[in-house]
């Protein structure tokens, strides 16, 4: 049961995640062009913490998608050396079976 409730708020944490991106960029979509009323427009201050925010996740999503292939690869070739380290005891000498009784 401890599992299905992290199971459910990591899903509900992803949909919250992409909810946010997409209604940002919309954001920045609808007020790329808008009118700038001072030096410390409101509007500018959003758009530049929202673009600041995505660049942080992509950068962060680039790192996390190097990490999974990073330990695809090692867990590959762990494999692939654990295979080969075990051909020998999967034969009858090497478990030491003798068939002439």
């Amino acid at each position: 049961m401890h599992s299905k409730t992290k199971r459910i708020f990591a899903v509900i944490m992803f949909v919250c995640v992409v909810f946010a991106l997409i209604f940002s960029a919309i954001f920045v979509i609808s007020h790329i062009n808008h009118e700038c009323t001072d030096e410390h427009c409101p509007v500018c201050a959003q758009i530049h913490n929202i673009e600041n925010l995505l660049k942080k996740l992509f950068s962060a999503l680039g790192f996390f998608a190097v990490g999974i292939l990073l330990s695809c690869g090692l867990l590959r070739i762990r494999n692939a050396f654990s295979r080969l380290k075990n051909t020998d005891i999967n034969t009858l000498i090497g478990k030491k079976i003798r068939l002439n009784i």
